[in-house]
């Protein structure tokens, strides 16, 4: 749920607005679990995942908060999803149908077909995983892959979602290292 307001808490007058009811879209399912949501930038439409097998195996929906419809759905993802700045494109990450871990990363535009989503990123090593997130400043989309002793960091900036990811933190041996990004600068946690 959610009510206008702002800073100093919400408008008292405001009527609360029910943007998804999991109850609502449990019903007629044996297992359901809403994993990740995500409101666009313009407020204007709500991005989630549901898993209604009990696999970690998710589909993705786009609903309009205006109207209440279902403007897109996507198929084979998992949990995570980002929004870019422009409001109608979002980064999932695909899931291997037959390993059911994290496959490649993809940009999805609202209204097109699926089949049209671009590859942003795929990592070539299936013992890695790779996670989504956006920084703490929404400027970038981070795109983490990790392994046991190492992980990487590549981002994408989120005001220009067909940007080629670029190398933040390369992966090295024996490095763990993390970066966040907060008013206009990067602050790294090492084990260097």
């Amino acid at each position: 749920m959610r009510r206008a307001g702002g800073v100093s808490g919400p408008e008292q007058v405001a009527a609360e607005m029910v943007m998804l009811d999991g109850n609502e879209l449990a019903k007629g399912h044996d297992d359901f679990r809403v994993s990740a949501t995500s409101v666009s930038p313009d407020g204007g439409r709500l991005a989630w995942t549901q898993d209604t097998q009990g696999r970690r195996t998710h589909e993705l929906l786009v609903k309009d908060l205006r109207s209440g419809e279902i403007l897109d759905r996507v198929p084979g993802t998992l949990e995570p999803v980002v929004w870019a700045d422009d409001g109608r494109t979002l980064f999932y990450i695909r899931q291997d149908p037959l390993l059911l871990q994290s496959g490649p990363v993809y940009r999805h535009v609202l209204g097109t077909p699926v089949e049209q989503d671009v590859m942003v990123f795929d990592e070539p090593d299936k013992t890695l995983t790779v996670g989504i997130d956006a920084t703490a400043s929404r400027r970038f989309l981070a795109i983490q892959t990790e392994g046991y002793d190492e992980n990487a960091l590549r981002v994408v900036p989120l005001d220009d979602p067909s940007q080629p990811p670029r190398v933040a933190l390369p992966m090295e041996k024996g490095v763990r290292h993390y970066a966040a990004h907060l008013k206009g600068q990067w602050v790294i946690r090492t084990n260097r």
